[in-house]
């Protein structure tokens, strides 16, 4: 395994990743927030962000798989985020499927990989 970084190291590399990537300037969000969008964009958006995030838990689960045991507070915070996810109150797809109907789409194209844009694939 590759030797970890320290917490300030790994703080600034982050930082440095994300820095100018921030998606609330990113056009779309800039439209979305404005009431530029129709329900038909949102709908669209949310056929493709269904896919985008719905295996979010399952990365989770990997890097908790992954992450040294002697990192008690980090694993925490995974399997936090994970029930956040899955199984505290609503799961967040199934919110996102709600978002999708309300726009005018249905839950199979939402759910359908057949469905999403290329750029999404």
């Amino acid at each position: 395994m590759a030797e970890l970084m320290n917490r300030d190291d790994f703080r600034a590399a982050l930082e440095n990743a994300i820095k100018g990537k921030s998606a609330n300037k990113a056009p779309f969000s800039v439209a979305w927030a404005s009431g530029k969008l129709s329900r038909d964009h949102l709908a669209r958006w949310a056929e493709n962000h269904y896919h985008y995030v719905g295996p979010f838990a399952d990365y989770l689960a990997y890097i908790y798989a992954r992450t040294p045991d002697r990192f008690t507070e980090a694993k925490d915070f995974l399997l936090a985020n994970m029930y956040e996810e899955e199984i505290g109150g609503d799961r967040h797809t199934d919110l996102l499927i709600r978002f999708a109907e309300a726009c005018g789409t249905t839950r199979e194209r939402v759910i359908d990989p057949d469905n999403m844009s290329a750029t999404t694939r």
